[in-house]
Order: C-alpha cells, then sequence, then structure tokens
C-alpha cells in the first residue's frame, strides 16, 4: 500500500489539538506514569512579581524552584525559571503559569516511566522552565501627522 500510494497519511497526534482549548490526556498504560515537562515563553508587565508568582505557584502545587536565571537586554530585564512540580499537579501548575501574561510559544514533551519502586504521581516530579520577558512598552501617541484643513480653519477663525 506504501508503495501504491493509495495510502492516505493520518495525523496520530499533536499537542495542543487547537489553541482555544485546554488539551486533555488518555491515562497512561497499567504501571506507567507520563511525565510531562515544558517550556513556556511568556510577555509580562513586571518580570520580577511574575517570576515572584511562578515560583509560589510551584509551592502551592507541591513543588519547588530548580534554578533561575535572570539578565537584561538594553534596560530590559529577562528572567528563566525551571520548576519541578508532582507529576498530578502539571496541569494545574501549567494553567497557573499561563495567567502570568501572554503565551509567546510553548513545547510540551512527554515520557513514560515505569512506577515500580514506590513511585507515583505525586513523588515523581514534571518540569516547567518558563522564560519570562517584558511585555513591550506602548509606543507614544503622536497626533496626525500632515495639513488637517479642519484644524486649520479651526486656528484661524479663532485667532
Amino acid at each position: 500500500a506504501a508503495c501504491s500510494g493509495s495510502a492516505t497519511p493520518q495525523l496520530i497526534g499533536s499537542y495542543p489539538k487547537d489553541a482555544g482549548s485546554s488539551p486533555t490526556y488518555p491515562p497512561p498504560p497499567a504501571n506507567l506514569l507520563v511525565v510531562y515537562n515544558a517550556y513556556l515563553e511568556l510577555e509580562v508587565s513586571n518580570v520580577d512579581s511574575a517570576a515572584d508568582r511562578a515560583t509560589q505557584a510551584a509551592y502551592d502545587h507541591g513543588g519547588y524552584l530548580v534554578s533561575s536565571q535572570s539578565w537584561y537586554q538594553g534596560r530590559r530585564k529577562y528572567t528563566t525559571l525551571t520548576l519541578a512540580v508532582p507529576v498530578a499537579q502539571f496541569e494545574s501548575t501549567r494553567k497557573a503559569l499561563l495567567r502570568l501574561g501572554t503565551l509567546v510559544s510553548e513545547n510540551v514533551t512527554g515520557e513514560l516511566k515505569s512506577d515500580g519502586y514506590g513511585s507515583n504521581e505525586w513523588n515523581t516530579f514534571a518540569h516547567l522552565t518558563v522564560q519570562l520577558r517584558p511585555a513591550a512598552p506602548p509606543l507614544p501617541s503622536i497626533g496626525p501627522i500632515g495639513w488637517n484643513p479642519a484644524s486649520t480653519a479651526n486656528c484661524s477663525a479663532g485667532g
């Protein structure tokens, strides 16, 4: 069938299925856990405040801050945080992080792990790396450029 050209390619799966809805994950096979890891890039109004709230979201969901890196480009501060949370709290933590700002990009991967040796979704950790970048400052508002007959007429009529 592959050589005859009669086979139609099919999409087996993608993440996210569509940008407007939250993904739903099928349960993993027995004795296995799916450990998701995410990279989120967010544009935020205040990088320091968003970093504090992201770290707090990890703590609130039973996780912790793994690493933090900050730097400046010009006068604008950027921060990247890596957070670890129990597998069972991955999606709720991800949603909390998405509320911090505007999503610029996202990459999610998953890996099957054996639940042997006492591993479960509460003592196995997923990682969420979130890059926070400052929102672009608004452009200054300027009036109309060029000649405006109505305003010229108003100026000469009043003065």
